[in-house]
């Protein structure tokens, strides 16, 4: 079986296109698939790649894609209207979504986000694959879980994702210097941007606090840590299979309905960065030792869900 990624990924849009789509491609792979990558970035290109795909950038015209068994689109600016005719050749076509609030016409809608079962897809997809159950996260994040131990002084996660070239971390950094003083502070910078004078110079100031990191392996990271501050796209998902307590703000419009969600189940959530109100957000997860909220409902399995899903619509 021939499987082809249409995966977003860059500078712009941040990396959760991407990584959510090379967990399925992983997953398929193991169960015999030859899966391929196209991408509008070479960045994004050189990531699918060091996980062992072939990859390239995506044609203008995307009727132009080679003939495969399955198209998996993940983009908000591809257009998914000439996709459709997939349909047609007798190739299935999964769409990864997250806001249902576009004319989306597939076998499979993909929506793995917490809040995603009240949306309305109407006839869509032949199939809805909706809400945590199918979230697709790494399994490394479950065995995160497994491992987190919490050590004499706390450890802080402070990731904005792919798109943030440092700036929301350190700023972040900033106010939790201020209220809490004997903690470990862990910055990451996305792989996509370069580290600018202003990050480093700010984490060099204390090495014994504050210890930076471009790109990263988050499961390990998430396994060291005590509370994840950060934006509210994949990387809440992951850090709520890690099973680590949360602080989150909204980064990007497509995150408002996330945002809303997690609120209500309890995470202190935020519409936009408010540095010291999430500082001090932290400080009372810390003293409370306040558990996530959202840890019970992502189990690890979604991946392995949506492949066997996609297997039985393939009749392998």
């Amino acid at each position: 079986m021939r499987a082809l990624f249409l995966a977003d990924g860059g500078p712009t849009v941040g990396l959760g296109h991407l990584k959510r789509s090379l967990v399925l491609a992983e997953t398929l792979s193991h169960d015999g698939f030859n899966c391929r990558f196209f991408v509008p970035e070479d960045s994004a290109r050189k990531l699918a790649e060091a996980k062992g795909f072939a990859a390239e950038i995506w044609p203008d015209d995307l009727t132009n894609l080679p003939a495969s068994d399955l198209l998996v689109a993940d983009s908000y600016r591809a257009d998914l209207s000439a996709l459709r005719g997939w349909r047609t050749r007798g190739a299935k076509l999964l769409v990864i979504d997250d806001l249902g609030d576009r004319d989306l016409l597939a076998d499979f809608i993909l929506n793995q986000n917490f809040f995603a079962e009240t949306l309305d897809y109407g006839p869509a997809a032949s199939k809805l694959l909706l809400g945590p159950r199918f979230a697709l996260v790494d399994s490394r994040f479950i065995e995160a879980r497994d491992k987190r131990r919490r050590g004499k002084r706390p450890r802080l996660l402070i990731a904005f994702g792919g798109s943030d070239n440092g700036k929301l971390a350190t700023a972040m950094g900033r106010a939790l210097d201020q209220v809490l003083t004997d903690v470990e502070l862990n910055l990451v910078v996305s792989p996509l941007h370069e580290i600018t004078p202003e990050v480093r110079s700010f984490t060099a100031g204390n090495p014994r606090q504050f210890h930076l990191h471009h790109g990263a392996d988050m499961p390990s990271l998430m396994a060291q840590s005590d509370v994840y501050l950060g934006s509210a796209g994949t990387q809440t998902l992951e850090a709520a299979a890690a099973g680590l307590p949360m602080v989150v703000a909204q980064i990007s419009d497509n995150q408002a309905p996330n945002i809303a969600a997690v609120a209500a189940k309890g995470v202190p959530a935020f519409t936009a960065p408010e540095f010291k109100a999430m500082a001090r957000a932290a400080m009372r997860i810390i003293e409370e030792s306040v558990p996530n909220p959202l840890a019970p409902e992502i189990d690890g399995q979604g991946a392995k869900r949506t492949a066997k899903e996609i297997r039985s619509a393939l009749g392998v």
